[in-house]
């Protein structure tokens, strides 16, 4: 168990002084990988040859996180299978419990890009319990709806060069109208990354909304390389 305090500060927040959820993520990821390197499942040596990769992701809210707020997220490690391995986080504001996550994460050779045991890397997986819900598992829909293509650029890179996944999110949240994220908030963000998007290809967004359940798909070609549903409730 690992757990860290933020202050929400300006840049964190929407228009509306709701902290942005691809700003929790990236808070999220962070302190994934801070207990990663307190339980010695990643260390210095193992940067820049292998990774650990979040496969999918699920939160949810129950309450919004504001301006000022004073943030504690705690992550833990759970009940581990050979290549797949569960985290799970809280989100708490002033005692309360304002959201929880649920992730899969894998461990990969960056070079290659394949999957890698970490008992062949000699690391050590401790017994855990088993994680109370598995993050959602998203399928393509055939309705979808092309907006517009975005082109990977240098502020989209995250350290391996491909577009950090966080960016996934506030894209997704980019094609909502202004009117409807007045009146709307975020109850459920499920994720599920299927490919890597590099530096200047042509990321196509792909969406639909339909009863508050909005539906977003990134594909670079013919290939998915990230589905997003985010369940959103009039405020």
């Amino acid at each position: 168990m690992f757990q860290e305090k933020y202050k929400i500060e300006f840049p964190d927040v929407d228009f509306m002084a709701k902290a942005k959820v691809d700003v929790l993520f990236s808070k999220m990821s962070i302190v994934a990988t801070k207990d990663a390197y307190q339980e010695h499942l990643y260390t210095q040596e193992m940067q820049g040859q292998y990774g650990w990769i979040v496969a999918k992701q699920s939160l949810y809210f129950q309450k919004p996180i504001h301006l000022d707020d004073e943030l504690t997220i705690v992550t833990n490690a759970h009940k581990a299978h050979p290549v797949i391995f569960p985290r799970s986080y809280q989100l708490i504001v002033n005692n309360d419990i304002v959201a929880k996550g649920y992730s899969i994460w894998t461990l990969i050779d960056l070079k290659n890009r394949r999957i890698v045991r970490p008992k062949t890397l000699g690391i050590i997986i401790p017994e855990r319990d088993k994680m109370e819900v598995e993050p959602t598992t998203l399928f393509e829909r055939e309705d979808v709806i092309f907006q517009h293509a975005i082109k990977v650029s240098y502020s989209d890179l995250d350290t391996n060069g491909h577009m950090n996944n966080t960016r996934y999110i506030a894209h997704a949240y980019d094609l909502l109208p202004i009117d409807y994220l007045r009146q709307h908030t975020c109850t459920q963000i499920d994720i599920n990354y299927k490919k890597e998007v590099r530096y200047g290809e042509m990321l196509d967004l792909y969406s639909r909304l339909e009863n508050d359940c909005f539906h977003v798909e990134g594909h670079v070609g013919e290939e998915v390389c990230f589905i997003i549903e985010m369940q959103m409730k009039r405020i």
